[in-house]
């Protein structure tokens, strides 16, 4: 028995430091990448095969989590972004496009993750469910369409157009954006 508790603990601590010498690893590999990245220009782009070469492993496989670690801490630092261009590399974007797509890629997440759950939540079979199960579940429909329709482009430009019309390049708060957009739903 104590010869198995040995054994067990023994290897675990080599786990424990096999992870940690992998943890290095990375770490040591997105400071390089965020070294490179920190110097992008705007709309340059840094093709996979210089950062492969950079740090020596293929930044598309294994070495993925080390590519978004410094590209996440590039983004911070900057405030910018920077997209993948698939298959070519890495780019950052004008503050402009960068707000656009942030602004894009949002209202895409929300709408389809509202669609989605739409449809599972439809899906869902009633018989046997308590009444409060069966009221969570509507109240969460209703919210779930709900963004499905805010978030699509009609919507999109009432709000727009009520901000503008009030003239402050400052958000409004939701009971004026929904009143903004009871008109589109």
């Amino acid at each position: 028995m104590a010869k198995q508790r040995k054994v067990i603990y023994q290897r675990n601590k080599a786990m424990k430091q096999s992870n940690w010498s992998r943890n290095n690893e990375i770490a040591a590999d997105a400071a390089a990448i965020a070294r490179r990245l920190r110097d992008i220009r705007v709309d340059e782009t840094i093709p996979y095969s210089e950062l492969n070469k950079l740090i020596g492993k293929d930044v598309q496989g294994g070495a993925r989590s080390a590519l978004s670690s410094a590209r996440k801490r590039i983004e911070q630092e900057l405030r910018t972004r920077i997209l993948t261009v698939r298959g070519i590399g890495l780019t950052r974007l004008t503050n402009e496009g960068s707000i656009h797509e942030t602004v894009d890629d949002g209202y895409k997440r929300v709408g389809r993750i509202a669609r989605r759950t739409t449809r599972r939540l439809k899906n869902q079979d009633d018989t046997g469910v308590s009444q409060g199960t069966l009221h969570t579940k509507y109240a969460a429909l209703s919210m779930a369409q709900t963004l499905a329709s805010v978030t699509k482009a009609p919507a999109r430009k009432v709000l727009e157009d009520a901000i503008r019309v009030r003239g402050s390049l400052s958000p409004i708060g939701p009971a004026s954006a929904l009143e903004a957009i009871k008109s589109t739903l």
